[in-house]
């Protein structure tokens, strides 16, 4: 065999060689940037099936005060099952865990909610803020009839009922009576720690 072939057989067998050689990297290529898409899949889908928590009701909550407050809670989702039923909730006060809400007395209130499953944990909040925004009630008779001769001894709060939420309110008033006969309006001012005030006024008639 001549030189000649002996160049081209080995020439043949070098270009077999580096095709082979392409042919393998890009096959690692192609491999590797398959499992690059598949964990990048998978954690898309990890991402989907992550715990889907919704609030019920609203993130900011108003309770009156000595109203009850009923707690709505949250609904959990995983993995299209309803996990609700593993939700914890705590309640936080001044950043101090406690017990409930205490709506006999205004204040603002953390809520937590906190979902472990499946090795996974997430928490959701919410606020509640318990306000006095009632005001108070003033009552007396329709009628209020004193003779002139009652009239600088009379009680002007006498019949006269005033209640509020807070129990804690102050009752002023003005005197217009006069030692003659006449009808007169007094008028009753009512205001409670919170700065609700109720104004309301009485007729009382001097005969």
């Amino acid at each position: 065999m001549s030189s000649y072939s002996n160049a081209k057989i080995v020439g043949f067998i070098t270009i077999l060689i580096v095709l082979f050689i392409l042919i393998f990297i890009s096959f690692k290529i192609v491999s590797s940037n398959r499992e690059k898409q598949k964990e990048e899949s998978s954690y898309l889908v990890y991402t989907k099936e992550d715990v889907n928590v919704l609030v019920n009701g609203d993130f900011l909550e108003y309770v009156s005060l000595n109203d009850s407050y009923k707690e709505k809670g949250v609904s959990a989702f995983y993995k299209g099952e309803n996990i609700s039923s593993d939700v914890t909730v705590s309640y936080f006060n001044n950043n101090e865990q406690v017990f409930y809400i205490d709506t006999t007395k205004t204040g603002n209130y953390l809520v937590k909610y906190t979902i472990i499953y499946n090795g996974k944990t997430k928490d959701v909040y919410k606020t509640v803020i318990v306000i006095d925004n009632k005001k108070p009630v003033i009552t007396f008779p329709k009628k209020t009839i004193i003779t002139v001769d009652e009239v600088n001894s009379f009680d002007l709060e006498k019949d006269v009922i005033v209640k509020d939420n807070s129990g804690s309110v102050k009752l002023d008033y003005d005197n217009p009576l006069e030692s003659k006969k006449g009808k007169y309006i007094v008028t009753y001012t009512a205001i409670d720690g919170s700065n609700n005030k109720q104004i309301k006024k009485r007729i009382i008639e001097v005969k």
